[in-house]
């Protein structure tokens, strides 16, 4: 998450919640770079137990890479982004991530369409959370190298590439 707020979703992370640790009582949450105070997330989240869940409200980029490192997917239930910067790190870390098809996550996860889904729907979120978290490692490892894949579409190079491009063909048309 990259705030904390109705935008971000916070509000369908309690049934989200509720609902995999339905099917899957011991799965982790770890909030990253909410930006408030974890009193506040732990009120809304409204849980009978917070066991299990960590929150890092705010952290240096550098820190990125070993707060991913032990996680198995991302969750994206924002209902309105620009363009989704959280979603590309987690996926550049290799964690498939779920997010509601909106603008931003839907461009971001073109080549991973399964992992969008309708907005305010928040049993298939659970769901789909739950697919990822329960699938053979197999099936895993070659669901986390499409994310990467996808990911790597947005490099810095592959953006250049691909202005330069759009630049040539302007000036060859004109």
């Amino acid at each position: 998450i990259g705030m904390w707020g109705a935008r971000k979703g916070a509000r369908d992370w309690p049934a989200i919640i509720r609902q995999i640790r339905a099917r899957i009582p011991r799965a982790q949450f770890r909030f990253l770079g909410t930006m408030v105070d974890s009193a506040l997330i732990r009120r809304d989240l409204q849980l009978d137990t917070l066991e299990g869940i960590e929150f890092v409200s705010d952290y240096q980029p550098d820190d990125l890479p070993a707060l991913l490192k032990d996680c198995t997917v991302g969750a994206f239930p924002s209902y309105a982004e620009g363009f989704g910067l959280a979603v590309l790190e987690q996926l550049a870390a290799g964690l498939p991530t779920i997010a509601y098809d909106t603008a931003g996550p839907r461009d971001l996860l073109g080549g991973l369409r399964e992992l969008l889904v309708q907005k305010s729907d928040v049993s298939a979120f659970a769901e789909k959370i739950c697919e990822i978290l329960q699938l053979d490692p197999d099936g895993y490892e070659k669901l986390s190298a499409r994310s990467v894949k996808c990911a790597a579409e947005f490099s810095w190079a592959a953006i250049a590439e691909t202005t330069l491009d759009a630049y040539r063909a302007a000036l060859e048309s004109a």
